[in-house]
């Protein structure tokens, strides 16, 4: 997932990995693991829209100089 993909395009690859039966990590500040920001540049809305999409089921947390973060997996609704 590159910077300037669109919205529909993110949860196109995300849905073929699940098919997959492949893990789909996110977090909003971590560049190792799925990064929202990154999957939906090119859509306005599109930080709304991975919880519209996916379930995201709380797995971990860590900490950084930005706080907590949450890290989740990704599930089809």
């Amino acid at each position: 997932m590159g910077k300037g993909k669109s919205a529909d395009s993110a949860v196109w690859a995300i849905r073929t990995a699940l098919k997959e039966s492949r893990q789909v990590w996110y977090c909003d500040h971590s560049r190792y693991l799925f990064n929202r920001a990154q999957a939906t540049a090119g859509s306005a809305q599109g930080s709304n829209n991975l919880q519209d999409y996916f379930q995201l089921e709380a797995t971990d947390s860590f900490n950084n100089m930005a706080g907590k973060q949450m890290v989740y997996m990704l599930k089809e609704r």
